[in-house]
């Protein structure tokens, strides 16, 4: 189906070798980052609890605020690199899944991991929400010290005062201020409320943005069967040209390609945005079969170099299509095609695979 020449089709011997140094080069990857996240849930919350405690009992009020402050970044730094590692863990195990596939193993370790059918003590046993509770503690446990010398002073200098009718006093007076035990109560619950809050806010967003993004790839791929590669690139060279938008449903391609390639809504899009997508589609859709390469780039401008390209009067397949979208929008080739085919059985209800988008 690719228009390549001959010379870089690998044959079917080094196409398995490779596969197989992937694989292990996957497998490694995985049990990397498996390490990174045990390391870091092992020693964050011990490090935590001896950091809090020692602070508490030789600082003053206001250095534990300052050292409070300095200790919650550090942890929500660490919360995040988490996350993306969390999204490489989880897109190198389909990749795995996928290579063992790929070389024949229908039953692989990666392919057939189980699912998450144990419960225990009424939840259910799983990599993924024990991590929440422990980000959660850590971070509700830094954020308690640097709230506790405002809820010092609000209780102790502001509240008290104004119960029992005497003159409040500003902080800045109070150095030698020591909390008292209602002001650790009311600085703990404070955090792990405001915690809390943010986590659930946190979680809504994440899942409307997987929603989002699932949809839009799906569209992306459904949309993208209508057109040849030349049709497509005609499309793009116009828009390029062009003031205005040649094609509503084009248009729409576009929406869904820079829905999976930012985080930002459509209403946030520029034309800056459309535009680098317009660049990359020019690219991966140039024509440079028959001796039109571009000046100054050798073979790897050739088109199918990348993706599977169509024969020329060919629409594009829903493979190629997930091929070039994972080019242009920088998002796995496999998530997309498996989100489009409903082979997940994700988004099946809303998009059924076949339909017209």
């Amino acid at each position: 189906m690719a228009n390549g020449s001959d010379q870089h089709t690998p044959s079917p011997d080094s196409n398995a070798a490779h596969l197989r140094a992937e694989y292990g080069q996957t497998a490694s990857a995985f049990g990397l980052l498996t390490n990174i996240r045990f390391t870091l849930l092992g020693l964050l919350p011990v490090g935590t609890g001896a950091a809090v405690g020692v602070v508490l009992a030789n600082s003053a009020l206001l250095a534990t605020g300052v050292i409070g402050l300095f200790g919650l970044t550090v942890t929500l730094a660490l919360f995040i690199y988490n996350e993306r590692n969390d999204q490489h863990y989880g897109e190198l195990a389909g990749r795995a899944a996928y290579l063992e596939r790929a070389m024949g193993i229908k039953d692989g370790s990666f392919g057939h991991r189980p699912t998450r059918w144990l419960k225990a003590l009424g939840v259910c046993v799983a990599h993924g929400w024990p991590i929440k509770p422990i980000y959660g503690a850590s971070m509700s446990a830094w954020l308690y010290l640097a709230i506790l010398p405002i809820a010092t002073w609000v209780i102790e200098c502001v509240l008290i005062p104004s119960l029992t009718n005497k003159t409040p006093t500003a902080f800045y007076f109070q150095q030698s201020l020591t909390p008292a035990p209602v002001d650790h109560v009311v600085s703990l619950l404070i955090a792990i409320w405001a915690i809390w809050i943010i986590n659930k806010s946190r979680e809504r967003k994440i899942s409307e943005r997987k929603r989002q993004s699932r949809k839009a790839a799906a569209k992306a791929v459904m949309k993208l069967k209508h057109w040849t590669v030349a049709e497509l690139r005609a499309l793009v060279l116009d828009m390029l040209n062009a003031e205005e938008m040649c094609s509503k449903r084009f248009k729409k391609l576009l929406g869904h390609l820079l829905c999976l390639a930012s985080a930002k809504s459509k209403s946030e899009l520029t034309e800056k945005d459309y535009q680098r997508i317009l660049l990359k589609l020019r690219f991966y859709l140039a024509d440079t079969t028959n001796g039109n390469a571009r000046e100054g780039i050798d073979q790897i401008d050739n088109a199918s170099f990348y993706w599977d390209v169509p024969a020329p009067g060919e629409k594009l397949p829903p493979v190629a299509g997930a091929q070039l979208i994972s080019l242009v929008t920088n998002m796995p080739n496999r998530w997309i095609f498996d989100t489009c085919s409903g082979r997940t059985g994700v988004f099946d209800r809303e998009n059924p695979a076949g339909s017209s988008a």
